[in-house]
């Protein structure tokens, strides 16, 4: 039995402290947003917690057992503290989030003519939250024999939340790009974003040893589910003047969504083919081993999974040994990744979201109504991945080494 506890620390990206002494102050008809940190800043800091149990079965069988929990005591979070709480919320479905109603709320972009709006982000504040956590579980079987054969099977199990998860080198671009419901500044303690939920892997090797040669014959199998991402609108529901960060609301059935435009007035205007929109959403939700669990809910950041992927590799070893000592030894390697796909087009293909914004938003009328518009040649949550990940790759090498 084995086992730890402590508190570790790491550090930040230093871009983000950098955006401090670039980005500070605003100008006429170019406006670079003023980046700053909150009073008592601590750098990053976890309490984890290890325990493990190595068993001897006898006869070269192992068996470990493992887990592993994590606690956030410090991480980072970016905050807007030249942006006002919103004041207006949607009304007509089921989703009543929290909307901006006017510039001097949301007071992102320069109101000026000619300015440029992906920086200008008001105040970004970098500061620190408490919340995250992350759980492994590991459990993994190995067996040797004498004939030179081994094996070795395992399988991983993560739940890991978050605050934000945080990808970007740009402090305005991790605030906003930071998928919420309603309020930006209130980020939703969700899923993080790294991290597959399931993961197994396997390995078979056999090596045959004769006069001052050897051969390995080894194989590595690997399959996973997780590769997590939000289901967000194309557009700016919240009104926060911020694109493509509203999480969406998945609606119950057709009284649920309004499918139409705004005119010039804030009337809202229904579309002409609005049943047809309904009928194509709701297959499409149907089909959606997420969205169909969220029917009249909001949908999670980073709630959705890809698929489960598998891939099967090979490699072989020959090593010649050049002296009685075995001093010296050449060795000639074969890789093929993804051996399956090297076989049938079929096999090893990885899947990726077809459209992590599915709905497009048209506009909220002046009662706080909003309109959207759905592709209905959208069928399918997941499109093959046609890189190098979907396809066989062959690699030979050669190696001298000597002691």
């Amino acid at each position: 039995m084995r086992g730890g506890s402590g508190i570790f620390s790491g550090r930040i990206p230093f871009v983000w402290l950098g955006n401090q002494s670039t980005n500070a102050g605003i100008y006429p008809g170019y406006t670079y947003q003023v980046d700053a940190t909150v009073d008592n800043f601590r750098w990053p800091q976890v309490w984890k917690n290890d325990l493990a149990v190595d068993l001897d079965l006898g006869n070269n069988w192992m068996v470990t057992v493992e887990t592993i929990y994590t606690k956030t005591l410090e991480s980072i979070i970016h905050h807007n503290y030249n942006m006002k709480p919103p004041t207006g919320q949607l009304s007509g479905t089921g989703d009543t989030r929290a909307i901006f109603t006017g510039f001097s709320e949301r007071n992102i972009y320069s109101s000026s003519p000619g300015h440029i709006g992906f920086l200008d982000a008001g105040t970004i504040v970098m500061g620190n939250s408490n919340k995250g956590e992350q759980f492994n579980f590991t459990a993994k079987v190995s067996k040797s024999w004498n004939f030179g054969l081994r094996f070795m099977a395992a399988y991983t199990y993560l739940s890991a939340k978050d605050i934000t998860s945080l990808i970007s080198k740009i402090a305005a671009n991790a605030f906003q790009s930071r998928p919420v419901i309603g309020n930006p500044n209130q980020s939703q303690y969700s899923w993080s974003g790294f991290g597959l939920k399931h993961r197994f892997i396997s390995s078979v090797a056999y090596r045959i040893n004769y006069g001052h040669a050897s051969s390995t014959f080894s194989f590595f199998y690997e399959a996973g589910k997780g590769g997590r991402y939000s289901y967000i609108y194309a557009g700016d529901l919240n009104q926060d003047g911020i694109r493509n960060n509203d999480l969406l609301y998945v609606p119950a059935d057709e009284n649920d969504i309004h499918f139409g435009t705004v005119d010039a007035n804030g009337n809202g205007v229904t579309a002409p083919d609005a049943a047809a929109q309904w009928a194509a959403l709701n297959a499409f939700i149907s089909q959606d081993p997420y969205l169909s669990t969220r029917r009249g809910k909001y949908a999670q950041r980073n709630g959705a999974m890809l698929p489960w992927y598998s891939q099967l590799d090979f490699r072989f070893l020959q090593d010649f040994y050049v002296g009685q000592k075995k001093i010296h030894k050449i060795q000639i390697s074969l890789d093929i990744l993804n051996l399956g796909n090297m076989f049938n087009s079929k096999w090893g293909v990885r899947k990726f979201a077809t459209s992590d914004n599915p709905i497009s938003v048209n506009g909220v009328d002046k009662n706080g109504v909003p309109y959207f518009k759905f592709d209905t040649n959208l069928k399918n949550s997941y499109v093959d991945d046609v890189s190098l990940r979907s396809k066989w790759q062959m690699q030979l090498g050669l190696r001298y080494s000597f002691n």
